[in-house]
């Protein structure tokens, strides 16, 4: 058994038993460069076309049209054109039709643009892989999950924070649009075998997130700039940037050539001239209405919009700087708000135990908090699947704790301190922030994993 770290110091305490019900959750997993491009009314064409239709698999091919119409086509602001024959100068999603063969994609959205048989379909099912179930319903069924992939979407099983047991497979994605989702179209673990081909709930909300919802105009605008560089007053807010950094890189909305950090101390007397939390300086006339989108983001992810300022440096510059954005991060002296007086609020704290033996150190750990003046949790639960070895190996330290909101990264850092108070080294220790894998936050949710 690992160390039992605070063990003499709280062994009089009693164990409380732990809740059981999961805490909800939802998903989707998208590599975020692969997102097809929008026009300028807000709506994404995608072309589609077959490699080698025939007049005996018309049906199968209506079947395939109808099942992606139905679903990522009505979910949108995607139309799908086409389905037609491909040309060798054919542009979009080429579907090669195979009896043989397993069905899949050679690539996550717009690496299939243009690329012979980047899709591959089964009406027939001849070689090694076999349909489990109706013909008609697996080729509709396997049609959805496929135009997922040729969405961006990569497989939802993929995720460190999926507990699955079902080995990765396919391109990984990068943006983590929810949380972990059972139910979703992309996931393998999915009791329902392709989810019977119909879009979960969070399947629904996260391909909205990436393209829009149905209705010209739905997509939102892209702020495009050359840097965005991430500057804290002092460095007990380092942490604080650079989850701002993560924050605003991992958004689909805020594309930058470059996102950068300031290493070098700010003197006192200009950290000092900020008067809120967080402040957005832009250097050209242009630039306001991006400074004001990144804004808008953050306030989106929890931020209060009273803690944020945009500054208009222009005034003071004797030359323009176009593209460039500053985004400069002090403490913040107010009160987080919430809670009770002098305490560290929490909703949830559920505990994950990665092996057998972490139970009864994740025991200790909760005893250490409820022992603890600063802390007021309302709720602990306790993860009782068993954690897929991927995931774990995926974990930075032996003992990490997630928050899931911007607002409780100080939370989180607290949690950590006091841990270290009882013993645990901090260098097997990690805090760890969920936020950029996110679209919808949880204020007030943490887990802690322990392996």
């Amino acid at each position: 058994m690992k160390k039992l770290w605070m063990l003499c110091a709280l062994v009089w305490m009693s164990v409380a038993a732990f809740a059981q019900d999961p805490h909800p959750i939802s998903g989707i997993n998208m590599l975020k460069n692969s997102r097809w491009p929008s026009t300028a009314d807000g709506r994404t064409i995608i072309n589609v076309s077959w490699e080698n239709p025939g007049a005996s698999d018309a049906q199968q091919r209506q079947w395939v049209k109808d099942a992606v119409l139905s679903t990522w086509g009505r979910a949108t602001n995607i139309v799908f054109t086409g389905w037609d024959a491909a040309t060798p100068s054919t542009q979009g999603i080429r579907i090669r039709i195979d009896p043989y063969g397993h069905p899949h994609c050679k690539g996550l959205g717009t690496a299939l643009d243009g690329k012979e048989d980047g899709m591959v379909l089964n009406f027939s099912f001849l070689g090694s892989f076999k349909c489990p179930i109706d013909n008609q319903d697996c080729i509709k069924f396997i049609a959805v999950h496929e135009f997922g992939h040729a969405l961006g979407l990569a497989h939802e099983h993929n995720r460190a924070d999926c507990l699955c047991n079902e080995k990765p497979q396919g391109s990984d994605g990068d943006f983590y649009v929810t949380p972990c989702d059972l139910s979703s179209v992309m996931n393998y673990c999915n009791p329902k075998w392709g989810n019977h081909g119909q879009l979960s709930a969070n399947d629904l909300v996260g391909i909205q997130v990436i393209y829009g919802k149905p209705g010209g105009g739905t997509t939102p605008s892209v702020t495009q700039l050359k840097e965005i560089r991430f500057i804290p007053c002092t460095i007990d807010v380092a942490d604080k940037a650079r989850t701002l950094k993560q924050l605003v890189s991992s958004s689909s909305a805020i594309r930058a050539a470059s996102f950068t950090m300031e290493d070098k101390p700010v003197p006192a007397k200009v950290a000092d001239k900020f008067t809120v939390p967080v402040t957005i300086r832009y250097f050209h006339p242009n630039d306001e209405v991006k400074a004001n989108g990144v804004k808008k983001l953050l306030v989106a992810q929890g931020y209060q919009n009273g803690t944020i300022n945009v500054e208009n440096m222009v005034p003071v510059m004797g030359s323009t700087i176009p593209d460039y954005i500053e985004v400069w991060t002090k403490a913040n002296t107010g009160s987080t708000g919430g809670g009770t007086a002098g305490r560290n609020a929490i909703d949830e704290i559920r505990m994950i135990p990665c092996e057998s033996d972490a139970r009864d150190l994740l025991k200790l750990v909760r005893q250490a908090i409820e022992g603890s003046a600063d802390f007021s949790v309302k709720a602990y639960s306790e993860e009782t699947q068993a954690v897929p070895q991927r995931a774990i190996d995926r974990l930075p330290a032996d003992l990490t704790i997630r928050f899931f909101h911007p607002a409780d990264e100080a939370k989180a850092y607290a949690l950590k301190r006091l841990f270290a108070t009882h013993g645990y080294p901090n260098d097997e220790m990690s805090v760890e922030n969920m936020v950029p894998r996110i679209s919808k936050v949880y204020p007030g949710y943490f887990e802690i994993w322990h392996k």
